[in-house]
């Protein structure tokens, strides 16, 4: 398990490892300032926002270090897909709501969906909230009007 402590001003102190059977601790390295650990499916990444909301981090368990992914005005929320390929995450003051995709293979950050329709068609805010069993995106989206929709966002 992969736990961020917090000190009293809630302020984040660093990351830990913390080994279930016996507790045993273990810092990752450069964790100080980093918050909201996700580790891919398959074990080799971790994914983290710095405090300031603006920084997406990624920490490489075989190569023991961290690289800046991405820089956002505010990361809302981040997940793997189920392979571990793809890390999705979306800037919550995009104005189309953008959800990019990092692409462990290649390197590479590209868009994978935005909520722009949705948006411009009424909706007060629109977020990435990860996937369902079956892999399909799920999103929480604000309207004014009180009504349940369920979308079948298509990908290019």
């Amino acid at each position: 398990m992969i736990t961020d402590s917090l000190d009293d001003a809630g302020s984040s102190q660093r990351m830990l490892i913390v080994a279930l059977n016996n507790g045993a601790r273990t810092e990752i390295p450069d964790s100080r300032g980093m918050y909201f650990p996700r580790v891919s499916p398959n074990g080799r990444y971790l994914a983290a926002k710095s405090e300031d909301d603006k920084t997406l981090r990624l920490y490489d368990f075989r190569l023991k270090r961290w690289n800046d992914l991405a820089k956002a005005k505010v990361l809302t929320r981040y997940d793997w897909s189920a392979e571990s390929r793809y890390l999705y995450f979306q800037d919550g003051l995009d104005p189309g709501a953008t959800v990019f995709r990092w692409d462990s293979e290649t390197g590479r950050i590209e868009r994978a969906f935005d909520f722009s329709k949705l948006l411009q068609g009424g909706a007060i805010s629109c977020g990435f909230d990860g996937f369902a069993p079956d892999g399909s995106y799920l999103a929480n989206v604000l309207s004014n009007v009180s009504n349940l929709e369920v979308l079948d966002v298509a990908l290019r």
